[in-house]
């Protein structure tokens, strides 16, 4: 089962150099929308998002990679095992991205069916500043708000994988408590941007 055409048209578009809002490792997207009950379409690793195609996607399933973030510590084999045994189609050979988990946790929060991670360029200017965190927090202008949110969820700096999906899971639940609702975006300090939407022109 091929992913839909509307998630391989969202990774194009996040993906098209003329945005600059993918460099080096690029990012990744995701939906449940189209996958099997209790699965989710992520990008495989390797895979371009400009060039994407809808074979240059997985099929995981929740419930392991729900499991795993409220589980203990695991290395990069056991992470690798667990992203292996998670896919829906036991005969698939790409691997899926190493942010699979926090995909599958970003797409259980309400209002979220499409998730866009990139790397800006100009975000990526700010998001090494010292007071990042505090930028997160301002709005400009009325759009801004209505297209972000009332502020930024925040997340520091940490390792790409499990790890770093437990510390945005934390920090996106703190937000919550806050603002009643669910983040719009998401900075990463040092390294992207992750958008949220219940479509993928959201997420845009």
């Amino acid at each position: 089962m091929p992913a839909p055409d509307a998630l391989v048209s969202l990774s194009q578009r996040l993906g098209d150099p003329s945005l600059g809002l993918a460099i080096l490792a690029e990012g990744n997207t995701s939906t449940a929308e189209g996958a099997p009950d209790g699965a989710f379409w992520v990008k495989a690793s390797g895979r371009h998002l400009g060039s994407i195609d809808a074979e240059g996607f997985v099929s995981v399933r929740f419930e392991p990679m729900l499991a795993a973030l409220a589980g203990g510590e695991l290395d990069d084999v056991g992470v690798r095992a667990l992203l292996e045994a998670a896919r829906v189609d036991a005969a698939e050979t790409q691997m899926p991205s190493v942010e699979t988990f926090m995909h599958a946790y970003l797409l259980g929060l309400p209002g979220v069916s499409w998730v866009g991670h990139t790397h800006p360029v100009s975000l990526l200017a700010l998001l090494c500043l010292p007071d990042a965190r505090a930028i997160a927090k301002q709005r400009l202008f009325p759009d801004d708000v209505v297209c972000c949110g009332p502020e930024s969820c925040f997340v520091p700096y940490c390792d790409p994988g499990i790890q770093l999906a437990r510390e945005i899971a934390a920090a996106v639940e703190d937000y919550v408590k806050t603002h009643g609702v669910a983040p719009k975006t998401i900075w990463l300090a040092n390294h992207g941007l992750i958008a949220l939407g219940s479509t993928p022109g959201e997420v845009v």
